[in-house]
């Protein structure tokens, strides 16, 4: 896999269908804001190491990505991931946007930019070790595979893709796509059920309808991103 593991053994969840193209909705302005104690407040375990260690792994894949861009890699993405065409945030929103929707190739977001938005996604999803590890074994799958469609303006409705998925693969309750949508909605005031739910289906698509199975894999993830936290081992 692109990060943290090699090979891989996959289970179908569910059947394909056709990849989606276009947004569900046309695009929102989305300027830059200075991070607010709003956001600090929905960020409360920013010292959870797994969730720094999963925003170091999202630095690192999308640096993935951009190297297979510059050999030649198709980058081109899905209209429903593409906040240049359907942002997850309103002007209204708390949440810093610029680093993602208006980076350029010489700024793109880094660490501290990655660390608040998966400590916003998964703080709201109330997400536990076995989320995050499984979010982030979805998100390497994916690049492994399309690493070159991850950019900034893609990352944050990939990255929320993948945590919706891992939050009905790791429990035996009834968890819903608009239950999720509603969760993260104070920050991405744009997102609405149907766009959350096109935005996860794109990424089980290009999975091939098969997550990872092989529990090494999910193993090895999770000291990776123990260690890239700085947890002790």
């Amino acid at each position: 896999m692109a990060a943290f593991s090699q090979g891989r053994v996959c289970d179908r969840v569910g059947r394909p269908s056709n990849p989606h193209t276009w947004p569900v909705a046309g695009r929102d302005a989305c300027p830059a804001k200075r991070r607010t104690d709003q956001v600090r407040t929905l960020t409360a375990q920013m010292d959870e190491p797994l969730y720094r260690g999963a925003s170091a792994a999202l630095v690192a894949l999308l640096g993935v990505s951009k190297k297979r861009r510059a050999r030649g890699g198709d980058g081109n993405v899905p209209g429903i991931w593409n906040e240049h065409w359907v942002s997850l945030c309103g002007t209204d929103a708390p949440v810093a946007s610029f680093p993602w929707v208006d980076a350029s190739l010489n700024n793109a977001p880094g660490y501290r930019d990655a660390l608040e938005l998966v400590c916003v996604v998964m703080d709201r999803l109330e997400m536990a070790a076995p989320e995050v590890v499984t979010a982030v074994v979805l998100l390497d799958a994916f690049v492994s595979t399309h690493g070159e469609m991850l950019h900034p303006h893609s990352a944050r409705p990939m990255l929320l893709a993948c945590c919706i998925l891992a939050c009905k693969l790791t429990t035996d309750e009834h968890v819903t796509t608009t239950g999720c949508c509603e969760a993260v909605r104070d920050c991405f005031t744009s997102l609405a059920p149907l766009q959350a739910a096109r935005i996860e289906e794109q990424l089980l698509v290009y999975l091939d309808w098969r997550v990872p199975n092989d529990p090494d894999v999910y193993r090895a993830c999770a000291l990776n991103l123990h260690m890239m936290g700085g947890g002790t081992a």
